[in-house]
């Protein structure tokens, strides 16, 4: 059937209108045409029932979509937008009433061939009534490299992501923009090119970017460190562990770089500091940073290298790794000492001044005059050799009283008085300017050939003039004056004044022209004078004889008889060479007579005996 013409002619067809209609027919291969008439209202009818009857209309720029009971075509959720009609149209799915519930595919075009299909590698696209869309099989977005994605919120999978080389890539592995396309990589590979170590962060207390931080606690929930502003003047808000990357508020989520390149909208010019590149950044004393090292007692932490001076964009290289100082700031003379729980402290106990080379122990004014001083209640310096129990020790009481002390215990062993200086050995309280209790040995050598034992033992005191460590002399003691020997006392037991060679027990030799050899006196007025003693009263032989020159001048006998000028005389008294005189006329010589009586013989003036 064609259609030929229609009558009348018109712009726009009327129900009333013809239609003229030529019918075809072929019969015994001859072809029969017959020409029919039909009213466009007639038309419509014919189209209804033939079609059982659909029915319906819909709104200008909707999809249609057929109703349930198949017979009428009513709205679809797709409408075309009346802005762009023909020109890339937008096409939206759905009803806008509020976030997530719509879905607008466009600019640009949607392929319909499997919509709606859930099988091959057709995409299938749902939408529920919270707004949520879901995407099964494989899904393409873009087909251009310029064609961007933007998610405005959170994204979640839950299975494997593929990367630009088509790998889902293995455990442990990160995403890395290769600049053409993103690949899987090992995580160990990332670390090497990472610019900074970044951590996220809960504020305690306000932060603006660049504050130096501690951390003062963990929020578990969110799995934060909490942190706050450093101070290099409080010990209690140290050491560092990262710069703020921000302004956050009290309780505020936010960021720090923990290592590596801190940049961004920050200033590193440092104001009136005048940083540059290369300048150690420290934690500032009341919070902040610095270029200027703090001193005196503050605390050091060099947290950050300056790598770009820029005002707007600046950069630090941070190097903060929690340790509070690199070299100790300590008080004046003060060392810096570790504590029992791995910490460290300035010693309050030892004081160094260092410029007139002193050094205080329990002080610190070390007196000028000393290299060590020692300050305390009881002082003492210990010396112990390595693996021995026992020690040596110097020490110091109230009295001033210096002790040497070695031992088991570091036995008191020397001692010298505050008071007098005298010196004890083997006592703590001397008397004398030297004062030992014991045996005293001075020799010449460690190996002595001679030497002196002084030798007390209770019942006599003993000085040994001897050789090596024996206990009796084997050598003369000599007692020198100036550069001779005024007295020696042999092995032999003599002893010589003014000879190195005594035959008798006392030899006293001189040379002297205006005094007497020896002198014997006693100044008491009833003492006695010299008493020269023999214990045999044998004929023969002198207790005291007077030498003079070549001859006896005086000789006394063990017997009693006296010698004048005479040796060995055979009275009582014999004068050899001389008078005797008797002065006084009232004086003589008086004899004994047989029967006692005693005589005096005088002499008168003219040489009359009576």
């Amino acid at each position: 059937m064609a259609i030929i013409y229609s009558y009348p002619k018109v712009t726009s067809p009327l129900a009333t209108d013809v239609l003229i209609l030529t019918d075809t027919t072929l019969t015994a291969g001859k072809r029969k045409n017959k020409t029919k008439s039909l009213a466009l209202s007639d038309l419509a009818s014919y189209v209804v029932s033939s079609t059982s009857g659909i029915t319906g209309g819909g709104t200008l720029n909707t999809i249609p979509l057929w109703t349930p009971d198949g017979f009428k075509l009513g709205d679809s959720i797709i409408v075309q937008s009346t802005t762009q009609v023909g020109v890339d149209p937008t096409i939206q799915v759905g009803t806008y009433s509020g976030p997530g519930q719509q879905t607008v595919l466009g600019a640009g075009f949607i392929s319909t061939s499997g919509i709606g299909a859930d099988q091959g590698s057709f995409t299938n696209i749902t939408s529920g009534q919270t707004g949520v869309v879901t995407i099964r099989g494989n899904a393409i977005i873009g087909d251009q490299a310029t064609d961007t994605l933007i998610v405005n919120s959170t994204v979640t999978i839950n299975n494997q992501l593929i990367d630009g080389t088509g790998s889902p890539g293995t455990a442990g592995q990160v995403l890395s923009s290769t600049g053409a396309q993103t690949e899987w990589i090992d995580s160990s590979a990332s670390a090497l090119t990472a610019e900074s170590i970044v951590q996220p962060i809960i504020a305690d207390g306000a932060l603006v970017k660049g504050d130096p931080v501690y951390i003062t606690g963990f929020n578990n929930g969110q799995n934060k460190n909490i942190v706050a502003k450093a101070d290099s003047s409080d010990p209690a808000k140290m050491p560092v562990v990262g710069i703020s990357d921000g302004a956050y508020a009290n309780n505020g989520a936010g960021f720090m770089t923990a290592f590596g390149s801190f940049n961004g909208a920050f200033d590193t010019t440092g104001g009136a500091e005048n940083w540059s590149v290369g300048d150690i950044i420290y934690v500032k004393p009341g919070g902040g940073l610095t270029n200027i090292k703090p001193g005196g007692t503050d605390l050091v932490q060099n947290i950050a290298i300056v790598s770009r001076v820029q005002q707007n964009t600046g950069e630090l290289e941070v190097i903060a790794l929690g340790r509070t100082n690199d070299v100790p700031n300590l008080p004046t003379g003060r060392l810096f000492v570790g504590t029992a729980t791995n910490t460290s402290l300035a010693s309050d106990v030892i004081y160094v001044d260092d410029t007139n080379d002193n050094v205080g122990i329990g002080t610190t004014i070390p007196n000028a005059a000393s290299t060590l001083h020692l300050v305390d209640t009881s002082p003492q310096l210990r010396l112990q050799h390595a693996g021995n129990t026992g020690y040596a020790r110097v020490s110091t009481i109230s009295t001033n009283a210096l002790r040497f002390g070695a031992g088991s215990s570091g036995q008191t062993r020397m001692s010298i008085l505050g008071s007098n200086g005298n010196v004890g050995i083997g006592t703590t309280g001397p008397n004398r300017d030297l004062h030992v209790i014991g045996q005293v040995a001075i020799d010449n050598s460690t190996s002595p050939s001679g030497g002196l034992l002084v030798s007390p033992d209770g019942s006599s005191n003993k000085v040994y003039s001897r050789t090596g460590n024996a206990t009796e002399s084997a050598h003369p003691l000599d007692f020198i004056s100036g550069s001779s020997t005024s007295m020696r006392i042999d092995t032999g037991g003599n002893v010589g004044i003014g000879t190195t060679s005594p035959a008798q027990k006392l030899t006293v030799e001189g040379n002297t022209t205006s005094q007497y050899v020896a002198n014997f006196r006693n100044t008491g007025t009833t003492g006695r004078g010299l008493i020269v003693r023999t214990d045999s009263d044998a004929v023969g032989g002198d207790i005291l004889s007077l030498f003079s020159g070549s001859s006896y001048k005086f000789w006394f006998g063990r017997d009693g008889r006296l010698g004048l000028g005479s040796a060995n005389p055979q009275s009582k008294i014999e004068v050899n060479g001389g008078d005797v005189e008797v002065k006084g006329s009232t004086n003589g010589i008086i004899l004994e007579s047989p029967d006692g009586t005693r005589y005096r013989v005088t002499v008168a003036n003219g040489g009359t005996l009576s």
